[in-house]
Parts: structure tokens; C-alpha cells; sequence
């Protein structure tokens, strides 16, 4: 049986939140599209850099990539969060990130 990975911390919302809105990625071009399951939910986290702002937006991001694993979220432009109920859809629903975000891009 294959076990997942552990952060210690990855309990934390104020440890997920910081990593994501801190730093210098911020201005830099990046989507960062962060996935967990965590006692039988799974958990993700979106963030979108500045530069990217006008293009697409955590929250969608999130809401979309939720919708595949049983849930919904939401949050600001450059950060959001999901949860969903469907642990078994996660690798499918990561899959298609990058798909979902050329179509975005493309547009």
C-alpha cells in the first residue's frame, strides 16, 4: 500500500496562506496550484502572481479544479482556497490544471 507524503505543518491554514501570498513570487509570472488530502478531504490551495492578474483568477481556478473533486472555494484574485469531498478525482482534476489554464490564457 502506498502511503502520501506528510508536511508536519500542513495542518496549518496561516502556514498554506503565508507560502503562498509572501516572498518575491508574487511578482514573478506564476499560477502555483497546491493539493493535499487530509483525513479523507482534499484540500487546495491557488495563488496567482501580479503580472497574471488580468489574465485569470485564483478564486476560478480554485472553484474549477474544486468542481472535479466534489467542492467549491473561492478567495481574492491572487489567493484562494478549495475543498472537495472526492479524494479519488484529485490526480484526474490536477491533470487538467494545465489544460485549464492555457484555454484561460489562450483567451
Amino acid at each position: 500500500e502506498r502511503t502520501q507524503p506528510q508536511c508536519p505543518n500542513d495542518q496549518d491554514p496561516g502556514l498554506r496562506s503565508s507560502a503562498m501570498t509572501g516572498g518575491t513570487w508574487a511578482r514573478l509570472c506564476l499560477l502555483i496550484v497546491l493539493a493535499t488530502v487530509q483525513e479523507g478531504k482534499v484540500v487546495l490551495v491557488v495563488g496567482v502572481s501580479a503580472d497574471l492578474l488580468t489574465r485569470m483568477k485564483a478564486g476560478e481556478i480554485a472553484g474549477a479544479v474544486a468542481a472535479q473533486v466534489g467542492g467549491k472555494g473561492g478567495g481574492r484574485a491572487d489567493f484562494a482556497q478549495a475543498g472537495g469531498t472526492q479524494p479519488e478525482n484529485l490526480a484526474k482534476a490536477l491533470a487538467g490544471v494545465e489544460s485549464l489554464i492555457r484555454n484561460r490564457l489562450s483567451n
